[in-house]
């Protein structure tokens, strides 16, 4: 907490200025009409105008993703009130908190999905987070704030993130296609295309949307060797991203219609964006490049019947995915084993780490929906949902020359050093170190939502979702660095959450609505694993500080509770769109990572609880024909209420901040005219802010690190220009217009403090668009 003069009140003043000139502006538009029109969202179950849906939400259609130069969640993100998209670890895996409803141990905090099938994912170790799709052909994105335990079930305790794609058509032809070309300073250069088409293949019976994407990103940052620091490779950190797309429509009668889709998206990074602070802004430091792929398909059967008085809808989905990653951990092991990041018998030691994920899922849900009619007073939907996902994690350390540090740690010089110093020899003569660690999730829920107009303006709803879940897994470790001997361990976790949700909504009029509501929303407990205790782990000495000979086997769910209010609606002949809420969240049993670091492991425990308080607002405003302005804005207070205390140690600060930024807003303004042959021009400035906040708890709470802890804000501004002719639009743009290079991530190395690591922001890119729409 900073002692100096608080910048957020003049950020709070800018903000309030802002929408207050837009709502004093006069209505009456110069020349022509102009009006902001609602997007459609399914945010309940049902299709809705988002200003007539009684919770805090944001929506963007692909137009608006185009406006905005959106590529991918990170650029979501940073748009949306309220949302936070942060790196959580040292090899890029991400993850994103709603309302400061953010961790980056334990099952997800925020609902992904595609359509009506969650994607999220249960990551090993922080590593394997969540598979994002990349934005291309999309309807639209849908963001909801605040639990969304109810309707959605596990996972959406912060909120939900869904990524809804095109119908198919049964009588329209559409398109879409684009290209773009790029190049990032002191970068290579880019490229990204795609093409959508869709319609009736047999009028008002079969229908087809199809859409393939590639985009391939420049690298920027060069790799050097740890040892001498000379460049081992250029700009080797590029990447590129393949997906496809495809949605049928089948309609053999006027009730029934059958959806088979298809996603498939593969990604690969040549290199990790960790950079070495100590060798410049964006220099990796390894002995070998570290790549990262991912591939997942995601296969979808809806099935929809209208029974008249109400509708009945099936979506049955299987996910398949698999990461493969790889990195330089010789400093790691050999740091942990002799205290230096090198040995003298072999100044070129490596460890390779050679890492594995696949994760499969399968989900079924029936789900009932009465046919909604201006008359009628009761609505209802209700279902059924059951997920089971598995995950197999694998692990190796590849270290053919263990035998060699085992002779010289022991200072012998037999063949059978490493035997007789760590009670196990290297498996199959190259591995130090083996994990397999397969886990198995399941999830089994009914739920049921209704609401009854008290009067023609007053709505109550309410509803609630039984489930039931379980958790299990199985952890086998072996070789001369781990156990020392071949380890097995299994658990299994169950648990029957209630998560109920109360809504009261006043329609003031066709277009504006306030509401209040209360809502709970958990996430699933799960078991950590064991770590290293002996002398070669070194995990045991933080153990035993804190009255402990090795971690918990388990760790609980945690759950909120969350209380909103808001308005939202159209003003100023609709010329003006607001949305806003004020929220405040009780978040209790909390899964925290407790750091050990003296051996660089950690564990999962349930420390506390936490209150989230704050506001989100979003406003677009048409000033006039040719100016349009956007502004949003988010505050949240989210901060512990106990101190935690074991044996002595203070694990947890009551009053230290989660991990999540105070105060976040963006400005956005567009100004467009039209000349000869119709043809529209357009210049739009972005900018968006991310405020600073601490990673880790205060200096006094254990394994705090204080050279790591800190995060700075984030300010990024964008710029495009462009026309519009006919179905065209050509622009150019550049993000990071200013070139900042602000650290996302920080990471030190357990055996040097000044080897400070990090991730940044990619630096300025410009570029040149086409986009074609028939």
């Amino acid at each position: 907490m900073t002692t100096t003069k608080d910048p957020r009140h003049a950020r709070c003043r800018l903000l309030c200025a802002s929408i207050a000139l837009a709502l004093s502006a006069g209505s009456a538009l110069a020349d022509e009409e102009v009006q902001l029109q609602s997007i459609t969202i399914t945010a309940q179950k049902r299709s809705e105008e988002m200003i007539k849906v009684p919770i805090s939400a944001m929506a963007m259609d692909q137009a608006a993703l185009d406006e905005k130069g959106v590529k991918d969640v990170s650029d979501i993100a940073h748009l949306v009130p309220g949302i936070t998209f942060q790196a959580t670890d040292d090899y890029g895996d991400t993850n994103i908190a709603i309302r400061g409803i953010y961790s980056d141990v334990g099952s997800a905090t925020t609902g992904i999905y595609i359509d009506d099938v969650p994607v999220m994912a249960r990551p090993y170790d922080s590593i394997g987070g969540n598979p994002y799709p990349k934005v291309f052909d999309l309807d639209r994105v849908e963001v909801l704030r605040g639990p969304q335990g109810t309707l959605f079930g596990a996972g959406a305790e912060g909120g939900v993130l869904r990524f809804i794609t095109p119908e198919a058509s049964l009588h329209k032809f559409s398109g879409y296609a684009s290209g773009e070309l790029s190049m990032t300073r002191n970068g290579n250069p880019g490229y990204e295309t795609g093409a959508a088409i869709g319609g009736p293949i047999e009028d008002g019976k079969v229908g087809y949307r199809a859409s393939v994407w590639h985009r391939q990103e420049g690298g920027y940052a060069d790799r050097l060797d740890p040892n001498s620091g000379a460049i081992l490779a250029r700009r080797d950190n590029g990447s590129e991203t393949s997906a496809a797309h495809l949605s049928l429509k089948f309609a053999p009668t006027a009730d029934l219609v059958i959806t088979p889709s298809f996603f498939y998206q593969t990604s690969h990074a040549g290199d990790v964006g960790l950079f070495l602070e100590s060798a410049g802004t964006y220099n990796v430091s390894s002995q070998i490049s570290q790549p990262h792929d991912d591939r997942f398909l995601l296969s979808t059967l809806s099935v929809d019947y209208d029974f008249g008085s109400f509708t009945f809808k099936s979506v049955s989905s299987y996910m398949d995915r698999k990461i493969q990653q790889s990195w330089d951990a010789t400093g790691y092991e050999l740091g942990s084993i002799t205290g230096s990041a090198t040995v003298p018998f072999d100044p070129n030691y490596l460890v390779v780490v050679q890492f594995d994920a696949m994760q499969r899922g399968v989900t079924q849900e029936f789900r009932f929906t009465s046919a909604d009619l201006p008359s009628d007073r009761f609505t209802w939907v209700g279902g059924v949902f059951f997920r089971e996902s598995t995950a197999h994690y694998h692990s190796r350390y590849v270290d053919p020359n263990f035998d060699a540090l085992s002779n010289y740690v022991a200072g012998t010089t037999g063949p059978d050093g490493s035997l007789n110093y760590w009670g196990e020899a290297p498996i199959n003569g190259i591995y130090s170190y083996l994990e397999d660690y397969p886990t198995t999730e399941t999830d089994l829920a009914a739920f049921g939502d209704m609401s009854y107009a008290l009067s023609k303006s007053l709505k109550l709803a309410g509803g609630v979702r039984v489930a039931r879940s379980g958790f299990s897994y199985t952890d086998h470790q072996d070789g001369p660095w781990g156990p020392a001997a071949p380890f097995y361990r299994a658990g299994s976790q169950s648990q029957t959450p209630v998560t109920p949700r109360l809504n009261l909504s006043w329609q003031i009029d066709q277009a504006r609505m306030a509401y209040a509501s209360i809502a709970k929303g958990y996430r699933a407990g799960g078991a950590n694993e064991p770590v290293p205790t002996g002398t070669a782990g070194g995990c045991g000495v933080d153990l035993a500080s804190l009255g402990l000979n090795q971690v918990p086997p388990a760790y609980g769910s945690d759950y909120l509770w969350s209380y909103e209010a808001g308005l939202k609606g159209k003003f100023l002949d609709n010329t003006v769109l607001l949305e806003s809420s004020v929220f405040w969240i009780n978040w209790n049993e909390i899964q925290q990572s407790v750091y050990l670091s003296n051996c660089g492991y950690n564990y999962i425990a349930n420390l506390g609880h936490a209150v989230s308080r704050g506001f989100d607002v979003q406003a677009q405003w048409i000033a006039n024909r040719h100016l349009e302005f956007s502004a949003t804005s988010g505050y949240t207070d989210a901060h512990l209420k106990d101190n935690i205390l074991l044996d002595g140690q203070l694990l947890s600060k009551a009053g230290d901040h989660l991990a999540v930024p105070e105060w976040a807003f963006t400005l956005g303004g567009e100004y467009h005219f039209t000349t000869g042959n119709n043809t529209q021009n357009f210049a739009r400035v972005d900018y968006d802010f991310n405020g600073s906040y601490n990673r880790q708890g205060s200096i006094d709470t254990f394994g705090s690190d204080p050279l790591i802890r800190y995060t700075p804000p984030i300010r990024l501004t964008s710029l495009r220009v462009g026309t519009r002719f006919d179905n065209w639009e050509l622009s150019a743009f550049s993000n990071n217009v200013f070139n900042k290079d602000t650290s996302v991530y920080r990471f030190r190395s357990t055996i040097n403090t000044t080897d400070l690591r990090d991730n940044r922001l990619r630096p300025m890119t410009v570029g040149l668009s086409a986009k074609y729409h028939f």
